[in-house]
């Protein structure tokens, strides 16, 4: 009886027929047509409020988020665009809303980001990377554990600065002791210099600042704390 029905039902799935449902390739056509002019629009408006961004972000004393929430409003036109465009907004479902808001966002951000960064823009000061210590006593490179303590050296403090766009060598200087001193560029490379003759040196910690500026005017000061201690 098992092998009976089984029998009837393979004779059920035979004479069973699937139909196909009808390829509307007008219809496809027009749907593709859509999405890619919505595409296109959100990818179009972005630059517009990067460009905007930019400038709020520039005028507002560098306050990122202004530009950012100038960047979210153009969000707000989009279906006005595509009003406009003669897109017909019930046919859009929220998988082509979503595609077309992340495209607006991801094209707003890049375009942005481009224009903050050179050769568009700089607003990067220049950065200390390290600070070296160089001892010199009757011509000959002491090492720092040789070096004693009270005994007098040639010292050369060796700052290692880089920055995004170039450095204004002649604007490195280096705070010790109360006083100001200018750096010298080492040339081709991203070391500043400055060297102080027969100098006491002490086996202490000390504190030292250095400040530093880029050919665009952007400024900063960083502390450094060194492990020897002397007075130019």
């Amino acid at each position: 009886m098992a092998k009976r029905k089984k029998r009837d039902k393979e004779e059920e799935e035979e004479d069973y027929e699937y139909d196909f449902p009808e390829f509307d390739r007008k219809e496809y056509m027009l749907d593709e047509f859509r999405k890619g002019k919505c595409v296109y629009i959100s990818v179009a408006l972005a630059p517009v409020f990067s460009i905007i961004a930019h400038y709020i972000f520039i005028y507002s004393g560098h306050q990122a988020i202004l530009g950012f929430l100038i960047g979210l409003t153009g969000l707000g036109l989009l279906k006005t665009l595509f009003q406009i465009a003669g897109v017909e907004l019930e046919e859009l479902g929220k998988k082509e809303w979503a595609l077309s808001g992340a495209m607006y966002l991801f094209t707003f951000l890049a375009v942005w980001v481009i224009l903050m960064n050179p050769p568009f823009s700089d607003f990067t000061s220049p950065t200390l990377n390290e600070v070296e210590l160089e001892f010199e006593q009757d011509g000959e490179i002491v090492v720092h554990e040789n070096v004693t303590s009270g005994e007098e050296y040639d010292v050369t403090v060796i700052a290692t600065i880089t920055d995004n766009t170039e450095v204004d060598h002649d604007n490195i200087r280096i705070f010790i002791d109360g006083d100001w001193y200018e750096m010298e560029w080492q040339t081709d490379t991203h070391e500043y210099h400055v060297t102080f003759e027969n100098t006491v040196v002490e086996d202490r910690s000390m504190s030292l600042r250095v400040s530093m500026r880029d050919i665009n005017d952007n400024e900063s000061e960083v502390s450094h704390s060194l492990p020897f201690n002397f007075t130019p």
